[in-house]
């Protein structure tokens, strides 16, 4: 594929979600969606990016194939956050619309031991992406969109707070953000 390709692609992503974030009807963007939204459009540039594979001075990778193979164990890791979230999100949340905006707090299945699972889960699959194409200007998309992501998670804890108030404060202090380990440890706690 051509570099001038990749590039229409990803003005064309970026104008898109610039159009999500904009306000619709009388309904409001939430801050953490316009947060999410663009670091999907970061993490798709990134694939987008990676997969044109032009030899241009910037983007240029090391070709470690070391770190391709790990790459491999931060994909199947990232997908199993982000499918297990999606299933837990359908089936306890009981969502209005779409996913995200769900009626009931989910306190079972992976948030019961982690707060946001699937922007953990897109924080480790664009790692993995990371570790593929081991390039500099990508390492430096990557670590934007992984902290957008992380900027996501925060707001969305304001958020949630506001919506179902002192059970998800509780729920704060049981359930770590991102640390899955610290939250199979805590819940292993709770259970002796």
């Amino acid at each position: 594929m051509r570099p001038y390709i990749a590039y229409i692609i990803i003005a064309v992503l970026g104008i898109i979600i610039l159009i999500r974030c904009l306000p619709r009807n009388k309904k409001r963007r939430k801050t953490f969606e316009i947060f999410a939204e663009t670091g999907i459009g970061l993490f798709i540039s990134i694939v987008i990016l990676g997969l044109t594979n032009f030899d241009n001075f910037l983007l240029n990778s090391a070709g470690n194939l070391y770190l391709q193979y790990i790459s491999i164990i931060f994909f199947i890791s990232g997908i199993f956050f982000i499918l297990s979230s999606f299933i837990s999100l359908k089936r306890i949340g009981k969502p209005i619309t779409g996913l995200e905006d769900t009626t009931t707090m989910i306190h079972k299945g992976i948030f019961k031991t982690i707060r946001h699972p699937l922007y953990l889960g897109l924080s480790i699959v664009t790692v993995g992406f990371l570790f593929t194409y081991q390039a500099i200007v990508l390492v430096i998309i990557g670590i934007i969109a992984i902290t957008l992501f992380y900027i996501a998670s925060k707001v969305e804890d304001n958020y949630n707070i506001k919506k179902f108030g002192q059970v998800y404060t509780d729920y704060i202090i049981k359930v770590p953000l991102w640390n899955f380990f610290l939250g199979i440890y805590k819940n292993r706690k709770r259970l002796d």
